[in-house]
């Protein structure tokens, strides 16, 4: 299933060289070589837990919004025998809180000399 996403739709999309990391990681699990009808949002929330331990939040939640998007093109598009969506069974990681950064006086300097530079 994962293969056929890389080949059908990651490939299609502009963040494609990203995803198929993504793909390559989430391939690389026991969850990968488990048969469809046996995934369970058990095993997907293990999943989850294991890569909490080597990754962000943020990170974990990409990766499972490819595996949800993945089986949601495997039931509806594909007929694969799956019932239901196993990522949807369980909760996501909360979304990383967004970064606040502000240019340093330093950095302000660099870019003003360089519009200026522009200009000239």
């Amino acid at each position: 299933m994962l293969k056929r996403y890389e080949l059908e739709i990651t490939s299609k999309k502009r963040g494609a060289d990203q995803e198929r990391f993504k793909l390559r990681v989430i391939g690389s699990h026991s969850i990968a070589r488990a048969s469809l009808d046996k995934l369970s949002g058990t095993m997907v929330a293990n999943y989850r837990d294991e890569r909490f331990k080597s990754v962000s939040s943020g990170t974990v939640r990409r990766e499972l919004a490819i595996l949800q998007h993945c089986f949601e093109a495997a039931r509806r598009e594909w007929d694969l025998p799956i019932m239901q969506n196993p990522v949807r069974q369980i909760s996501l990681p909360e979304p990383s809180k967004a970064r606040q950064r502000r240019l340093s006086p330093e950095e302000a300097e660099r870019l003003w000399i360089g519009i200026e530079r522009a200009r000239a």
